[in-house]
């Protein structure tokens, strides 16, 4: 049954990415207000939030990310 339940949330994680990306490229290709839409999409495998700085934590330095989240 574990299987089954991965696979599933992989097909709605994939429909949830399919819908987001067509909304982000048709305002890409046609904008209302004149202006481009930028989209940066991260992905980061094995990162915890609590191991960034720009979520408190001193310990670990991120300043990229962290200047990116300001």
């Amino acid at each position: 049954m574990k299987g089954r339940a991965a696979v599933s949330r992989f097909f709605v994680i994939a429909i949830i990415f399919l819908v987001v990306s067509d909304r982000c490229l048709s305002q890409l290709n046609s904008p209302e207000d004149g202006k481009k839409l930028n989209v940066i999409l991260i992905t980061i495998d094995t990162l915890r939030a609590d191991k960034l700085g720009c979520y408190g934590n001193a310990v670990i330095p991120t300043p990229n990310i962290d200047t990116f989240a300001k």
